[in-house]
């Protein structure tokens, strides 16, 4: 890292200030679709009639694979309120179940699923991808869009405060288990589950 010596927490906390809104990031390839929850996705776009958007996946996700083959995913903002979007999709792994089994979704342009009772979505067709070990970075053009309700979106800042305690050992096993994957990706290794 050039020679610095960085102290981890302190740039961690530091990048924790950049996380943006938690969405639902979701897939579709022959027949299969997924979900999971991503909290980089933003706005990549200066001209309005051009909207783009980027987003970060990690490669240990199921949805990952969808996107790497359909080349397509849809953005899920949700509430403030939606708490539960955030357990049913980030806390289990789409290699173990299904996570759209039971939700009545949509699909638009492109077959990406666009759940029900979110803020809005953002159905996308990715023009480039940047390949970074443990994770890929989406820079996708927006081809369709809309808003279904007012209110306010549901950021990681929000999450953290509002995470039940009895969710809390669950989610922190879970991150525990994507910070261990992605560094197994980083060292070349197959990450396991």
């Amino acid at each position: 890292m050039g020679g610095l010596a960085m102290d981890a927490q302190g740039v961690a906390e530091i990048t924790g200030l950049l996380w943006g809104p938690l969405v639902v990031l979701t897939s579709a390839w022959r027949g299969e679709a997924n979900g999971m929850i991503a909290a980089t996705a933003m706005r990549a776009f200066i001209i309005p009639e051009h909207p783009r958007v980027s987003a970060l996946v990690w490669k240990f996700n199921h949805t990952y694979k969808l996107i790497e083959q359909s080349r397509v995913f849809a953005l899920n903002l949700l509430g403030a309120a939606q708490l539960d979007k955030v357990r049913a999709f980030g806390f289990n792994s789409g290699h173990e179940r299904n996570k759209l089994a039971d939700v009545a979704y949509a699909t638009k342009t492109t077959g990406s699923p666009i759940l029900p009772d979110i803020l809005a979505y953002l159905d996308c067709k990715v023009v480039e991808s940047m390949d970074g070990g443990d994770v890929t970075c989406y820079l996708a053009d927006v081809v369709d869009a809309a808003r279904f309700r007012p209110g306010e979106v549901l950021s990681y800042s929000i999450w953290q405060s509002k995470i039940p305690a009895e969710w809390k050992p669950h989610y922190d096993a879970q991150r525990a288990w994507q910070v261990e994957s992605a560094r197994a990706l980083l060292e070349g290794q197959r990450p396991g589950k």
